[in-house]
């Protein structure tokens, strides 16, 4: 806990460093501007508008399992269930727009947060961006860990079975692997 606590504040206070400077991109935020960007995924370049499966953990690497999709009458909320295809998506400024590849109901396919801290899925105008920031993962040399922060900088984990962020939220560590 204090391991994320650290990381949410050496965010911020990079945010706050850099927030004078709109063309650079965040110096805690993973990949480049769409400028620069090749096609090319090197280890600190997120794989975008490309189909993704994000797998949880917990910091002390247990599986938590995949992100995907459970639905209520009216919402879609996001869950560690099997596997739901995911896609990013340049958000500018070094966020990102996570979008869900098969969403129920035809444009709501943006992550969004409800009042209560769940995330589920929503129209693009009501989007949350995301930052993402990454580590080596000490058990996989070679492979990253990823933690995802809100604009509020609360971190992206789970409450139960459901994704969310804000009190009661279990920090997660998220591994995202291309799809072919």
């Amino acid at each position: 806990m204090l391991k994320r606590l650290m990381l949410s504040f050496a965010v911020l206070l990079g945010v706050l460093c850099l927030s004078g400077a709109p063309n650079h991109a965040f110096a805690s935020t993973v990949g480049a501007p769409p400028s620069s960007q090749s096609n090319e995924n090197t280890d600190d370049t997120l794989p975008l508008d490309t189909p993704l499966v994000l797998r949880g953990f917990d910091y002390n690497n247990n599986f938590l399992g995949y992100l995907g999709l459970t639905s209520s009458f009216f919402w879609n909320y996001l869950y560690m269930d099997t596997y739901g295809e995911m896609y990013l998506e340049d958000a500018g400024h070094g966020k990102f727009f996570i979008r869900a590849g098969k969403p129920s109901w035809e444009e709501y396919d943006y992550v969004t947060i409800s009042s209560r801290g769940y995330l589920y899925l929503g129209t693009k105008e009501h989007a949350e961006p995301f930052t993402i920031t990454s580590e080596n993962d000490p058990v996989n040399p070679g492979q990253k860990l990823y933690d995802i922060f809100d604009s509020k900088f609360r971190g992206v984990g789970v409450y139960g079975r459901y994704v969310t962020v804000g009190g009661g939220t279990v920090p997660v560590f998220w591994q995202i692997i291309p799809q072919p």
